[in-house]
Order: C-alpha cells, then sequence, then structure tokens
C-alpha cells in the first residue's frame, strides 16, 4: 500500500506541482490550503507524512504544527518561504523533522519524502526520465510537461 502525505501548501500552483511530483514518485496525495483543513485531514486520513508551508492564510502553520505534534507522532517536513536561521530553528524546534525553504527542488523533495515514509511503503512508477535530462528546478517543465520525480537507478 503507498504511503499517504498530506501536503499543506496556500499556493495552488505550487501546491498542484508538489502534488503532481509526489503522485508520480507513487505517494497517495490528500492537499489542501488551509491550516484548519489540513487538520482535519490529518485527523481523519491518517497521513504517514505532512509536508506542511508556514505561510498559511487562516491558521499559522507554525500552530498546525503544534496541533500535529500533539495529537499524533506523524512527520512533519515544513515546506516554507522563511528562511532565516531563527526561523529554521523554530520550525525545528516545534518538532518539524526537515526544514526547507522555497524555491526548492521537487525531486529532492519527493526524496524526502520517501526517506520519512520508508522507501518500501512507496509504490515506485517506472523510470521515465534518466539522470541526465531530469530538472532539479521546481518550476522548470520538459516537452511533456513537468518532470516527475523518478527514482535513478543508483539510489
Amino acid at each position: 500500500m503507498a504511503a499517504t502525505v498530506l501536503l499543506v501548501e496556500d499556493e495552488r500552483k505550487l501546491r498542484d506541482l508538489v502534488r503532481s511530483y509526489l503522485e508520480r514518485a507513487g505517494f497517495t496525495v490528500l492537499s489542501t490550503g488551509s491550516g484548519a483543513e489540513a487538520l482535519t485531514l490529518a485527523a481523519s486520513g491518517s497521513p504517514d507524512l505532512v509536508v506542511l508551508d508556514l505561510g498559511l492564510p487562516d491558521i499559522p502553520g507554525e500552530a498546525v504544527a503544534r496541533e500535529l505534534r500533539a495529537t499524533g507522532g506523524v512527520p512533519v517536513l515544513m515546506l516554507t518561504a522563511k528562511s532565516s536561521e531563527e526561523d529554521r530553528i523554530r520550525g525545528l524546534e516545534l518538532g518539524a523533522d526537515d526544514y526547507v525553504t522555497k524555491p526548492f527542488s521537487p525531486r529532492i523533495r519527493c526524496s524526502a519524502c520517501r526517506r520519512s515514509c520508508g522507501a518500501a511503503t512507496v509504490a515506485r512508477p517506472p523510470s521515465r526520465a534518466s539522470p541526465a535530462t531530469a530538472t532539479t528546478n521546481w518550476s522548470s517543465t520538459s516537452r511533456g510537461g513537468p518532470w516527475w520525480c523518478a527514482v535513478p537507478p543508483w539510489t
């Protein structure tokens, strides 16, 4: 069974892009742009991992992280534009398992998700991208659309 990732990101285009990468990497993805809905989905969807933006419109991501930590042990990967050293320290002290600043590489994010969920729980798709052609810029596209998170044969 595929691992379930709860993706919480208020920027719709970015949320859709990251969701696409995660799904192509074999994850089941629940997604929202709202902190309140994230807490509801976390309670009902039992995700294996939460990828959490801190700049949410309704509830600060830090409050969402605090609540997630108080109610269970789901790993939390923070994905945010807050990039100062103090922000990173606060995020990690809130219990984040990883803290990534924007812009970021979706392929690296997929790899971190696999590591956090355990590679055995993620159904890997057949490889379409070679290391020589895969992009590392989250906003780049190939001729056929956004590159997806293919697992290189050497990992």
